[in-house]
Order: C-alpha cells, then sequence, then structure tokens
C-alpha cells in the first residue's frame, strides 16, 4: 500500500525547476528586487523537490528489500501511513 502511494505521489512531483532559466527571464536587478526573492525560493523549492523524491524512492527500495530500512526511511513509512507528512520533509521546510 505504501510502495503504490509512493508510485502515485512520484508521478504527480513537478521537475525541479530551471534556475540558470529563470535567472535569464528574471534577472536580480535593483529595479526587480523580488526577482531575488524569486530566486530564493526557486532554490528552497528545488530542495524539497529533491529530498522528497530520494526519500520516496528510498523507501520504495527499502520495501523491496533492496537497501536497508534505516530510522529515517521507517519514520517516513510511518507517517505515510498514517496519512501526515514526514518531519524529514519538515525539517527541510525550515532551513
Amino acid at each position: 500500500m505504501i510502495k503504490e502511494k509512493c508510485a502515485t505521489i512520484l508521478a504527480r512531483l513537478p521537475k525541479p525547476f530551471n534556475i540558470d532559466e529563470a535567472a535569464k527571464k528574471h534577472p536580480v536587478m535593483y529595479q526587480e528586487s523580488m526577482n531575488t526573492v524569486l530566486q530564493q525560493e526557486l532554490l528552497r523549492f528545488n530542495i524539497l523537490l529533491n529530498t522528497v523524491i530520494n526519500s520516496l524512492e528510498q523507501l520504495s527500495k527499502a520495501i523491496e528489500g533492496l537497501v536497508v530500512m534505516s530510522t529515517e526511511l521507517e519514520e517516513v513509512f510511518n507517517k505515510m501511513y498514517d496519512n501526515l507528512v514526514p518531519d524529514l520533509w519538515h525539517k527541510v521546510i525550515q532551513l
């Protein structure tokens, strides 16, 4: 059940943003100060997205027995079973 949930989430996740392309479209300039915020938020989102993807892929492998189920992956498993957001993902958001 959790492995199916991992696959469903992974299929729905967007690709990481191309930071270089965004920088070309919205250059950081004095007159456009919000572009600085945009760049920072894109970086933060990509870090979160990569963490989610990596943890779900590792959890799927751990369920299959291909990698060791660490305490971190077990926590992700338990939170997903309870339909909660794993603490690992919350930690990334708070950085």
